[in-house]
């Protein structure tokens, strides 16, 4: 079993313990949506944390939707790009799966969250 500490800690993202994965949320907008290819982004900063935390799962909020993808699915296929926002890796969406906030299970599954540090 791994345990994680509170010091893994990821920016812009909520951390949670659920039926044993450690799960990494973050809310997105509208212009946070790569358009060609339809992807979802993140800076390669933010990806080196969501390894070094020992991340499980990535989820994106976007209006109605969950969007999740296993971290190491995200490595696997993920490319490379820098549009003026720094380095940057991208999966488009057909690789991530998707959830309506109905479809979510209410109540199934232990949730745990977790606390990051102030000073990490």
């Amino acid at each position: 079993m791994r345990i994680h500490y509170a010091s893994n800690s990821v920016p812009c993202h909520k951390l949670r313990i659920e039926d044993g994965l450690f799960i990494a949320t973050r809310q997105a907008k509208p212009e946070h949506l790569l358009k060609k290819p339809l992807a979802w982004s993140y800076n390669v900063e933010i990806i080196e944390a969501l390894k070094e935390a020992d991340v499980d799962i990535m989820e994106v909020v976007y209006e109605d939707k969950v969007f999740s993808c296993p971290l190491s699915r995200f490595l696997q296929y993920a490319r490379k790009m820098n549009r003026g926002y720094g380095e940057q890796l991208y999966l488009c969406l057909y690789l991530w799966d998707t959830k309506r906030f109905n479809e979510l299970p209410k109540g199934g599954g232990k949730k745990q969250l977790v606390q990051p540090s102030l000073f990490s």
